[in-house]
């Protein structure tokens, strides 16, 4: 028997919310740079509200590098690019090393996987 678990209530009840109400769930579709981000800011709001300490200087600097438009090479940063696998464990490791520092968790979770890594494979 396959369980899933429903989503936190955060992810409805932020600003933006992380979970639009209204939209077409497409499961197969990519992950983009601007969701990644809208869930990653949310995480830290609910970090600095639930865990003791907040969430830490290294995640604030995280998304407050996020506020100002950055530059790579002539053009600005795409929010609807397509994110992979190892971007997306890129920003979700400091989540992480938050979580482990304070005892909530042990380990990354894709460091004992099974599945061989892809890092460059799309998200979805």
């Amino acid at each position: 028997m396959i369980v899933f678990a429903s989503a936190p209530g955060w992810w409805s009840n932020s600003q933006p919310p992380v979970i639009a109400p209204n939209a077409t769930p497409n499961d197969y579709a990519a992950v983009n740079q601007g969701q990644v981000k809208n869930i990653a800011k949310a995480a830290v709001a609910e970090f600095d509200a639930n865990l003791p300490g907040g969430a830490g200087d290294v995640l604030h600097a995280l998304v407050d590098g996020w506020a100002t438009p950055q530059l790579t090479g002539t053009a600005a940063t795409n929010d609807y690019a397509a994110i992979n696998l190892g971007q997306l464990k890129a920003v979700a490791t400091p989540f992480y090393a938050r979580l482990i520092d304070i005892g909530y968790s042990d380990d990354y979770p894709w460091i004992d996987s099974p599945n061989q890594a892809s890092d460059y494979r799309p998200s979805q």
